[in-house]
């Protein structure tokens, strides 16, 4: 397009040649995969070669998308899996209260430790919030599982001590399978 444009030539002239060039590796331009013939165009070509002729060309663009495919994933490998129970770290919601997609990258194991400490219970007697007007009583209350976090300090072989990532949240990987 931005040749027909540069020499001030018929731009759709220049798609119909586009469409009857052969793609690479199919050997069928895309006139002929959707047509089975080609189009007539400013090219002196023979009768022979615009009369229809219908091919499969699906298990050659199989083919060749297998072969993209081999190559595009050539150093790549599978995360390994994560253990129910496990401590992951978890990138935290944007500033802008986007969630993050649950996908496997957005989960790293951690090596830190957790403990999970029991719900606090507190010396003050319980009220019945059935006895007290307006409140409702069918749903009792109970507190979240609180989760606290060993700070231990990791240090390196060369004795350097290893950070926290403050980009990188912690939590427990239990709920999601």
């Amino acid at each position: 397009m931005r040749k027909a444009k540069a020499s001030y030539s018929d731009p759709y002239l220049a798609i119909l040649d586009f469409r009857n060039t052969p793609t690479q590796g199919i050997v069928a331009s895309p006139a002929q995969r959707l047509m089975s013939r080609r189009t007539l165009t400013l090219l002196p070509t023979t009768n022979k070669l615009l009369k229809p002729q219908v091919s499969n060309f699906s298990s050659k663009l199989r083919h060749e998308k297998k072969r993209e495919e081999r190559y595009y994933n050539v150093g790549t490998k599978d995360l390994p899996p994560l253990k129910k129970g496990g401590v992951v770290q978890v990138q935290p919601q944007s500033k802008d209260n986007r969630s993050v997609r649950r996908n496997r990258r957005h989960l790293r194991k951690s090596g830190m430790s957790f403990n999970i400490s029991p719900p606090l219970e507190s010396n003050q007697p319980s009220v019945d919030s059935s006895a007290i007007p307006g409140t409702p009583g069918s749903v009792p209350d109970t507190p979240p599982q609180c989760v606290t976090q060993n700070h231990e300090q990791r240090v390196t072989r060369s004795g350097r001590v290893i950070q926290q990532s403050g980009a990188l949240k912690i939590m427990l990987w239990t709920d999601m399978f």
